[in-house]
C-alpha cells in the first residue's frame, strides 16, 4: 500500500457459505439500515421499526439446523423470529425447508415469538424462476440484491469493498465453483441416518447432512467433548468404525502402547492414510439401498460409536 487512497491487492479463496455467515451475522449486529433494509424486502408489517434483540448462527435442534436465527422486537413489544438458511450452490435436503418452518412453530408455540419468516439466502440463480422460487421458505433474498445494498453504502470505506468482492467470490464460486450432483437415494439415507444418530446416540453430535452425491460414504463424529484432532468416522462402504487420531500414523507403536491393554475385544490399531485408527468391524453399507432394510445394522453401529466414544472419554480421566 503507497499512500492512503490507494487500492489494495485483495483475493478471497475457497470462500464458504460460513464466511456468509458470519457476514450476515455481523450485519444484523452492527448496522440498524441493514435491518431496516432486510425486512423491508420481506415487507412484514412495521418491518422498518423491528430492532434486534439478538442473533445466532448454527442453531441446532432435533427436527435440524439453522444457518442464522434473529431475534427480533417490534414498535408494540413484539417478537418476531428471522430462520435463515444461506446457501452458494448446495442442493437442499429432503424437506429441509418443511423443517425450517416446524423450528419455527415450535418456537411460536412456545411463546418465543408472535410471528417468524424463514428466509432463502442464496445466488441469484439458485432460485431459479417462477411461484416455487423460495424453494419452499417464506422469503428469498440473493446475495446480489445484498451487494446493490452494500454498494449503496458510501460510509463504509475499504470495508465496503472487502464486503463485495466476498460476495462476489461466493457468486462465481456458485457459477464455477466444483459443484458434486447430489444423489437422492444417498441423501435420503444420510438424512435417515442422522435422524435415528439423534435418537440413539445424541452424544455424538452427528450434525444435520447436506445433499450427498453419489460417493459419500463416510459419516465423521466430531463431538465437543473430543479434543482436536481425534474423531470417530463410520466409513460404511467398508465395513469400518474407526477411532481416528488425524497425523498419527507413524505413533501406531506408541498408541498400542498406551491404550493396547485397555482394548476391548474386536478393536486393532492401524493406519489410514496419515491418520492413526482404533478401528472395530462392522457392517457394509449400500447407502444407494433402502434405508429401512439396513436400519437395524445402522442401529448397531451408531450404539458400537457411542460405546467407543465413552471408552474413550473414560481413558483420558
Amino acid at each position: 500500500m503507497n499512500s492512503g487512497t490507494s487500492e489494495v491487492s485483495l483475493t478471497i479463496s475457497g470462500v464458504s457459505e460460513r464466511d456468509v455467515d458470519l457476514l450476515l451475522l455481523e450485519e444484523f449486529i452492527a448496522s440498524p439500515g441493514f435491518v431496516r433494509w432486510f425486512m423491508k424486502r420481506l415487507a412484514l408489517k412495521d418491518g422498518v421499526n423491528h430492532k434486534v434483540i439478538s442473533a445466532h448462527r448454527s442453531v441446532t435442534q432435533s427436527i435440524g439446523e439453522s444457518d442464522i436465527e434473529v431475534v427480533l422486537s417490534n414498535s408494540e413489544g413484539h417478537t418476531h423470529y428471522l430462520l435463515i438458511e444461506n446457501k452458494i450452490g448446495a442442493s437442499l435436503q429432503p424437506r429441509q425447508a418443511d423443517r425450517y418452518h416446524e423450528r419455527a412453530r415450535t418456537y411460536q408455540e412456545q411463546g418465543r415469538c408472535k410471528g417468524f419468516t424463514t428466509v432463502l439466502v442464496a445466488p441469484k440463480n439458485y432460485f431459479g424462476s417462477g411461484p416455487r422460487r423460495t424453494k419452499g421458505f417464506d422469503a428469498a433474498i440473493s446475495y446480489e440484491e445484498i451487494a446493490a445494498w452494500f454498494a449503496a453504502q458510501k460510509s463504509l470505506g475499504r470495508r465496503l469493498r472487502y464486503k463485495q468482492y466476498l460476495l462476489e467470490s461466493a457468486i462465481k464460486k456458485a457459477v464455477h465453483g466444483y459443484q458434486p450432483v447430489e444423489d437422492a437415494p444417498v441423501s435420503g439415507f444420510w438424512h435417515s441416518y442422522w435422524l435415528l444418530s439423534l435418537r440413539e446416540a445424541p452424544e455424538l453430535e452427528m450434525l444435520e447432512p447436506r445433499g450427498k452425491p453419489s460417493s459419500a460414504g463416510f459419516i465423521y463424529f466430531r463431538p465437543g467433548v473430543l479434543r482436536r484432532g481425534v474423531c470417530i468416522v463410520h466409513k460404511l462402504p467398508r465395513g469400518h468404525l474407526d477411532l481416528q487420531f488425524a497425523g498419527k500414523a507413524g505413533r501406531l507403536a506408541s498408541l498400542r502402547s498406551k491404550l493396547g491393554a485397555s482394548m476391548l475385544p474386536g478393536m486393532t490399531i492401524e493406519r489410514a492414510a496419515k491418520s492413526a485408527v482404533i478401528r472395530q468391524k462392522v457392517p457394509v453399507f449400500n447407502t444407494a439401498r433402502d434405508f429401512q432394510r439396513q436400519e437395524a445394522d445402522v442401529v448397531y453401529c451408531l450404539r458400537l460409536a457411542r460405546d467407543l466414544l465413552r471408552w474413550y472419554l473414560k481413558l483420558q480421566k
